[in-house]
């Protein structure tokens, strides 16, 4: 039996590619696949990997002992027990001393310092501090020393504990004058927060090289303190216009963000540096409309408009259009619009039209926008299309409202892609709001939009694009259709998209490329629909679509492009349920692909074949093509490696983990794929397999423990949460991945840092309608962000987070963060401000 069982896969043996023939000479004489001739690694169990990566690396390298110990002393620490602490560190101490790198010498130091000063051994830590330098910086390579960084820790100790005179003597103490000037910082901020601003401001005078950090830490202090009119007397003491410039801006926002407007005013305008006066002005005067005195606001925005077109290179700016509209003065707004030309007059046209919708004023929004010419919002392909976006913003908050019938008009003036959207949109609403029939007929007007478009271009950057079918169009429609438990129709669908995707508008490697990854999607879906014989049809239409490359690239050598599509098609095979046959076609494209000569391109060929393996279940295979990868990757430059290594593992992962986890262990240098792991984790939450995700997840954690820096675990943890797993790209996360990115987050010990990453998983948990999630996750921010110690950190985090929220439409959040300010004044401006 031939393994392609059906004729119609090969096309017409006379117009094969001659570089097709390899593949099917293999296919078709069904050559058995070669055994791995590596043996299998051991499974990997979550404790067993994490304790062999420390065992290994503890036996050889005295940083990660010394970080080893520091951790220990850090657990004994937590549960008071300071003699086994400090004990511990004297040992990480001893083994950090073994080290011939100074800078990891100094690093290692410097944390163990600061714990011993925590724990209130200020002599040893002094006597640490003593023996390091001051030429070794952090591992992040910012911005002082890390002797410095000791210092400063030591200071904090002495000033936690009371001790404020100790404190002041050691800072002064400090040989180094720009460390001694660190050192002082905390000192003055704790005089000025207790109140004594005289003996602050006196101290701060005796700093050089940080005057102006010293300067800011009083001057918040007199914003806690609420004490405005006395801080701006204190920056009349400035001599340093740029510095004075920088503390009355902070000044005046923090005034009229707490309800002092007037004074906002005052103190903006004493502002030396124009531009900044400008930009200050023109948030008074927003703040002003928000409590109603238009008038008001209207005179100083005008004022700030004046001044800015007096400035040497001002131009007038679309931006003073929307501003005049949020003041209220629509006719001036219009006017300044209609005085421009151009993209300036189209961008200040959309400006104020998406205010009119903030208005409720839909029909004079979509009157305004119809003004603006289509293009000229996109000088260039890969920029976002202004029009269309103004339009969909006005579609949306018109749903919002329930004006649907508004949200339809505004979408039929979009151009056809645009209308999809808009329309598809709408229709998801309506879903949500459990109006099934009105659901389902306005995305059958988004169907019947989608037919109409011939093509459509996927920019890659500004000068490289594909034209391609609108399958991909269709495909998001038969997903809604899908989601809307209307499988028939999605089916049907489905079947245009596959007839559409199948015929090439543009003759190019890149349009074959991306309408096969188009019928892989299709596939899929139709899996997932019980429709096995309609999954053997994609494939089939895949292969015999790159059998179409242009007539320009046919070559007797096997070209390297290639690979990928067709694994992709192989892939289709096996999720048809013939895996012989596609196990045949990746053995004949492994033997063609062996024949690519440049490193690289046949390396993304085997990475493409390891995914499709994996996917297919076929272990053996997939470890022998992986380890062939991983051997060529060794003939590389150092510096191409890891990430190459890294995209090996990811694709070995398309199967189980033990795989690509033992790969990334038997590397030397495993915090470098912290981005692996969690890509790894994030494409296994995108497929539902969860416990997998949770076994890469906890090897991602295993090794951020090991990294001897707290900036860089830190960052490391910081980075995969919200680039991997709170927004990974195009896709929302799964709720089992936001719970996960909840467990990473509680690892972080910055609560700056883990606030934050908590409202953007509330976020994501609105965005998937998760309404009760969402507020829990708010609830922890709000909780994190009481454990800070600064309180005008505090609030900054906050007020940072609510215009977020504002920003993103995610009003029930921003109230929520509105309502953790603990000071009354700045609840009701922050509350203020989700007024239309």
């Amino acid at each position: 039996m031939l393994p392609f069982k059906k004729v119609t896969v090969i096309p017409n043996v006379c117009s094969i590619q001659p570089w097709m023939v390899s593949i099917l000479v293999t296919v078709l004489t069904a050559i058995p696949v070669t055994a791995a001739t590596t043996p299998n690694p051991s499974d990997l169990s979550d404790g067993d990997s994490g304790s062999a990566i420390a065992q290994t690396t503890a036996q050889s390298n005295p940083a990660t002992q010394a970080w080893t110990l520091i951790q220990t002393a850090r657990r004994h620490a937590a549960r008071g027990e300071v003699a086994k602490a400090t004990e511990a560190l004297f040992q990480a101490e001893q083994t950090a001393a073994l080290l011939s790198n100074s800078t990891t010498l100094d690093q290692l130091f410097a944390t163990i310092a600061a714990e011993q000063a925590k724990l209130g051994q200020y002599d040893r830590a002094i006597a640490i501090a003593n023996r390091m330098s001051y030429t070794s910086l952090p591992a992040l390579g910012c911005c002082v020393p890390v002797r410095t960084d000791a210092e400063v820790a030591i200071v904090q100790a002495y000033l936690s504990a009371g001790q404020v005179e100790t404190a002041q003597q050691f800072a002064e103490g400090i040989q180094f004058a720009s460390s001694r000037d660190v050192a002082l910082v905390p000192v003055i901020s704790y005089l000025a927060e207790q109140g004594q601003f005289r003996e602050a401001i006196a101290l701060s005078q005796r700093t050089e090289a940080y005057t102006d950090l010293a300067h800011q830490a009083i001057l918040k202090s007199y914003i806690n303190a609420d004490r405005f009119t006395d801080a701006l007397a204190f920056t009349e003491t400035i001599a340093d216009q740029n510095e004075k410039s920088v503390l009355l801006t902070t000044l005046a926002q923090w005034a009229w963000r707490s309800g002092k407007t007037d004074l906002s005013y005052q103190i903006a305008s004493e502002i030396p540096e124009s531009s900044s006066r400008v930009q200050l002005w023109i948030e008074v005067a927003l703040a002003y409309a928000k409590t109603g005195a238009q008038e008001r606001a209207l005179t100083i925005l005008s004022e700030a408009y004046e001044l800015a077109k007096m400035q040497p290179d001002s131009q007038v700016f679309a931006q003073w259009s929307g501003y005049f509209a949020q003041v209220g003065a629509f006719d001036r707004a219009i006017a300044l619009a209609d005085g421009l030309t151009g993209y300036d007059q189209a961008h200040a046209r959309v400006i104020i039209a998406r205010v009119y919708s903030d208005a409720g004023r839909y029909d004079e929004a979509i009157a305004l926008v119809q003004r603006v010419p289509d293009g000229v919002l996109q000088p260039f392909g890969d920029m976002p299309d202004l029009k269309a976006e103004a339009l969909q913003y006005i579609a949306q908050q018109a749903v919002k409202a329930g004006q649907y019938g508004r949200a339809v008009q505004a979408a039929n003036v979009l151009q056809e892609q645009g209308r999809v959207k808009a329309l598809r949109a709408i229709a998801q609403h309506y879903q949500r709001a459990n109006q099934s029939q009105e659901a389902i007929a306005t995305l059958d007007q988004a169907l019947a939009v989608a037919r109409t478009v011939d093509r459509t271009t996927i920019f890659y950057d500004r000068n490289t694009f594909v034209t391609v079918s609108n399958a991909g169009l269709l495909l998001e429609i038969a997903q809604d259709y899908v989601a809307f438990n209307q499988p028939n129709r999605a089916v049907a669908v489905l079947d245009e998209a596959l007839e559409s995707a199948q015929v090439l508008k543009v003759e190019s490697q890149d349009s074959v490329r991306e309408q096969v990854r188009s019928i892989g999607a299709i596939a899929r879906l139709y899996d997932q629909l019980g429709q096995g014989e309609r999954v053997r049809a994609a494939a089939e239409g895949a292969f015999n679509l790159i059998n179409q490359a242009p007539g320009s690239e046919r070559s007797s050598v096997f070209p390297a492009w290639t690979v990928e599509p067709l694994a992709e098609v192989a892939q289709m095979f096996g999720i048809a349920g013939d895996r012989e046959q596609a196990m045949e076609m990746l053995s004949g494209l492994k033997t063609a692909s062996s024949t690519i000569t440049e490193p690289i391109p046949r390396l993304w060929g085997m990475n493409a074949i390891i995914k499709a393996y994996g996917t297919l279940g076929a272990e053996s295979q997939m470890k022998e093509t992986a380890e062939a990868a991983l051997t060529l990757v060794q003939s590389l430059e150092p510096a191409q490696r890891d990430w190459l290594i890294g995209l090996i593992a990811v694709a070995a992962a398309s199967s189980e983990p033990s795989y690509a986890l033992q790969t990334i262990q038997n590397q030397p240098q495993q915090a470098v794929y912290i981005p692996t792991l969690a890509q790894i984790a994030a494409n296994y939450y995108a497929k539902g397999q969860d416990s997998q995700a949770q076994a890469v997840v906890a090897q991602l954690q295993q090794i951020t423990e090991m990294i001897p820096d707290d900036s860089q675990r830190e960052q490391a943890l910081n980075d995969a949460i919200r680039y991997y797993f709170v927004l990974p790209g195009n896709q929302d996360p799964s709720i089992a991945q936001l719970l996960q990115a909840g467990q990473i987050n509680a690892d972080i010990q910055s609560a700056n840092l883990r606030a934050y990453n908590w409202f953007l998983i509330a976020q994501a948990y609105t965005r998937q309608g998760e309404t009760n999630r969402a507020n829990q996750a708010i609830q922890f921010s709000l909780d994190t962000v009481k454990t800070m110690g600064d309180r005008f950190a505090q609030r900054e985090l906050l007020w940072q987070m609510v215009e977020q929220a504002l920003s993103t439409e995610d009003r029930e959040l921003a109230e929520q963060l509105a309502m953790g300010f603990e000071e009354e004044a700045y609840r009701a401006i922050a509350l203020q401000r989700l007024t239309p």
